[in-house]
């Protein structure tokens, strides 16, 4: 297809106008509404890193533009000192990943209460081992 600088003209002078007057095209629309959706990332990928200084790793996130992150461990870290460090980086807690035990009997009240700490509204159960997959009643 080829356009012509007759037809080339009118586009710009439509498109000029249009944004004269405040509308603005849908593709400029569409990436602005992309751009207010918050970015996180799963500490699991950057585990070994996160045994060595989470605080650091958290930080550095934050600076690429991470606004969130999922945790796969706490890496010997209490709750609350988390949350302070999520707290001076600006991120949020998107959910943590955990084994299915700490979801069941005395250790639930205990994982809630961590998780409430952090801010974060979302236990995941990462891995199952597969005797707990046996039948649907294990599971529920």
């Amino acid at each position: 297809m080829t356009i012509s600088r007759r037809d080339m003209l009118r586009i710009g002078g439509g498109t000029a106008a249009m944004l004269m007057t405040g509308v603005r095209p849908r593709t400029t629309m569409a990436n602005s509404q992309a751009k207010k959706l918050p970015i996180g990332l799963q500490l699991w990928s950057v585990r070994h890193q996160c045994e060595k200084d989470v605080s650091g790793v958290l930080a550095a996130l934050a600076k690429m533009g991470y606004q969130g992150v999922e945790f796969a461990g706490y890496y010997g870290q209490s709750a609350k000192q988390l949350r302070k460090i999520l707290d001076d980086n600006g991120l949020k807690c998107c959910g943590s990943h955990m084994k299915l035990d700490v979801l069941t009997g005395d250790k639930l009240r205990e994982t809630i209460e961590f998780n409430h700490i952090l801010g974060n509204k979302y236990l995941i159960v990462a891995w199952m081992e597969p005797a707990y997959a046996k039948s649907a009643q294990t599971v529920k």
